[in-house]
């Protein structure tokens, strides 16, 4: 679709608004396709999303959110000038509503299709990584065990599961503690678990593997990794559906510093495994430092993660 108006005002101010979520916009936005971008002061993931529509008016709206969490709706008039909701005309709204329902409905199929794709090249390698190097640098820097992780040459290999057991993606951590996810493959509803609930009293459930592996180690229980904060509530669920008998405790990051930096945003690991244990009537310990349990680990040792069950929150 070509337009007859200067869209670069529209497009800087979304940008602008992309960095207000406090996320890192790309370089380049296509009107119409969904984007992936990083958070501001994270070296790893790319927790954060956005997508813009122009109109034939010269209007122009988005959404940005992140995956699992808070989105926003933004509009602007053609001078890149913010509008509210309540300033669009009938028209622009239904070009608005048809123009995300269109761009949702080609999203699905092409999740779909990019999630079977790399679910077979995630097996792959998997099948033909070899088991994880107690040395490596990622390991002794957050002082935990591989805990049945891979390796493939430098690269740390954690499998994501589904619930019918099958691989759907990998998260690759690097030496220097960079991570990413095997392209396209499937996150939401997906998990990698350390230790065996049968021989567990307790179930933890909570964001990352370093967190996971100083809590399993410091108490000896399972624990469901999620491996983000959106999809802590997805992964309790399951958590609590396959061991119903089970005491579930989510152990929730602590993002003081983010609240800080951030009032509007709030501290989203605490907000995110509140609403996970409220939703599901489980018990809830936050770390009761800045960050999460794998810090107070380094920080204060085992025994302070092994106390931390003292503080837990009873949810629902």
């Amino acid at each position: 679709m070509t337009f007859e108006f200067n869209t670069s005002d529209i497009m800087q101010a979304f940008k602008h608004d992309v960095s207000w979520f406090d996320l890192i916009p790309p370089d380049s936005i296509e009107p119409g396709r969904l984007f992936r971008c990083r958070a501001e002061g994270k070296k790893t993931g790319y927790p954060g999303w956005g997508i813009i529509h122009m109109n034939a008016d010269g209007s122009g709206g988005g959404c940005i959110g992140m995956w699992g969490g808070d989105k926003k709706n933004v509009f602007y008039g053609n001078a890149g000038n913010r509008i509210s909701n309540n300033d669009l005309n009938p028209e622009q709204r239904a070009a608005f509503q048809k123009q995300m329902d269109e761009a949702r409905a080609r999203l699905k199929v092409e999740i779909a299709e990019k999630q079977k794709k790399a679910a077979g090249t995630a097996l792959r390698i998997w099948e033909k990584s070899r088991p994880a190097d107690p040395g490596h640098p990622y390991l002794i820097n957050k002082r935990v065990e591989a805990h049945g992780i891979r390796q493939v040459s430098t690269v740390l290999i954690i499998p994501l599961f589904s619930v019918d057991g099958s691989i759907t993606s990998l998260q690759l951590i690097f030496s220097d503690g960079d991570k990413r996810y095997h392209p396209g493959g499937q996150v939401k509803g997906c998990f990698f678990l350390i230790g065996d609930p049968a021989k567990s009293d307790i179930i933890y459930v909570c964001e990352g593997f370093a967190t996971g592996a100083s809590i399993h180690q410091a108490n000896g229980h399972a624990v469901f990794i999620a491996f983000t904060s959106g999809n802590l509530e997805a992964v309790t669920g399951i958590a609590k559906k396959r061991h119903p008998e089970k005491q579930i405790i989510i152990a929730g990051d602590n993002d003081i510093e983010t609240a800080r930096r951030r009032p509007d945003l709030g501290n989203p690991g605490r907000k995110s495994a509140e609403a996970a244990a409220a939703a599901h009537g489980v018990e809830l310990s936050i770390c009761p430092m800045d960050s999460d349990f794998n810090d107070l680990h380094q920080a204060q040792g085992l025994d302070a993660v092994r106390l931390s069950k003292v503080d837990l929150l009873m949810m629902g």
